[in-house]
């Protein structure tokens, strides 16, 4: 008897093993794909502080031309 139940601890230890496996391998490429998504949000990001740098520069310039005031 003992060994029949040592043996069915043994079946549901490793099918236990095998999910948590698959579930850690999940979290895993869940946390790939995050990271490639936040490193392109941080390159849009950084695209948007250079445009809007060179707005805030050309703007006052824009404000000083003879055209902006009439």
């Amino acid at each position: 008897m003992v060994a029949a139940e040592v043996k069915t601890l043994a079946n549901q230890t490793s099918g236990a093993t095998a999910h948590i496996s698959q579930q850690v391998t999940a979290i895993q490429e869940a946390t790939k794909r995050s990271v490639t998504q936040i490193a392109s949000i941080a390159r849009t990001i950084g695209k948007l502080t250079t445009a809007s740098t060179s707005i805030a520069a050309v703007v006052p310039r824009m404000m000083k031309s003879p055209r902006a005031n009439t």
